[in-house]
């Protein structure tokens, strides 16, 4: 059975939404800021661990270069410019969808 404290915070939270809406705050961000202050509840009680950050570790080789700039100016080079190397022929062979499709998105 929930307690009284449940119900005003969840009052408080009603009026936080109402206020925001009313000033025009765009409805992404009032989701965002309720599902962050639950979050936060939610690791004030204890029922879940923080999240652990990711990233580096010591000791992992370096990332490897790959030339992805060059990658891509190549790509553009051979696809995509006025005279292109490969015409829309190869590009549905190598992409499996028409050059104009993949322009649409």
């Amino acid at each position: 059975m929930m307690d009284n404290n449940h119900w005003i915070v969840r009052r408080e939270q009603h009026e936080v939404i109402r206020t925001m809406y009313e000033e025009g705050v765009h409805i992404d961000e009032v989701v965002v800021d309720v599902v962050r202050d639950l979050h936060n509840q939610v690791l004030e009680l204890g029922v879940i661990d923080p999240p652990r950050r990711g990233g580096s570790r010591r000791g992992k080789r370096p990332n490897i270069a790959r030339g992805r700039i060059e990658g891509h100016e190549r790509l553009m080079r051979d696809y995509f410019v006025e005279d292109p190397v490969y015409d829309a022929r190869m590009f549905r062979q190598r992409f499996r969808m028409s050059k104009r499709l993949f322009l649409k998105y």
